[in-house]
């Protein structure tokens, strides 16, 4: 089981804000401050037998908002070949991304770790919308 064998082959991030029903006011939906975010995760074994290991998530939020890190872990154990992995986080009072336009774009840093792999970026957290009434996008 050796989980050096091991890589982080390709990452695929969505996110999206999560809303609640206001019942007792205006019975529209209203954004709480957190972001969801979801990772397909393409990891590959290329020993000869199963890896069994924690894939972990650990974001760093920008430096404006207090906020230090938030960590998620799946326990994966991983055959021979590709797996693809799914994993999702919360983000409590998320700081989300804009253009400069419009102040800081701010972004967070994501590092994904498997065994000795790793795989880091950064993100911003937004979400894209199609208003069918208007026939207009926004982020």
């Amino acid at each position: 089981m050796l989980i050096s064998d091991c890589t982080i082959k390709k990452v695929k991030i969505s996110t999206r804000m999560v809303y609640k029903m206001d019942w007792c006011g205006s019975m529209t939906d209203k954004f709480t401050g957190d972001a969801l975010v979801s990772m397909d995760v393409l990891l590959a074994n290329q020993g000869e037998i199963p890896a069994e290991g924690t894939l972990r998530a650990v974001f760093t939020a920008p430096e404006c908002r207090g906020f230090e890190k938030t960590v998620s872990s799946r326990a994966v154990t991983l055959a021979c070949g590709e797996e693809l992995v799914k994993m999702s986080v919360t983000i409590p009072q998320a700081a989300l991304w804009s253009v400069w336009d419009y102040g800081t774009p701010n972004l967070y840093q994501l590092k994904l770790e498997y065994g000795e792999a790793s795989y880091t970026c950064r993100i911003g957290l937004k979400e894209v919308a199609f208003d069918e009434k208007h026939g207009k996008w926004s982020i």
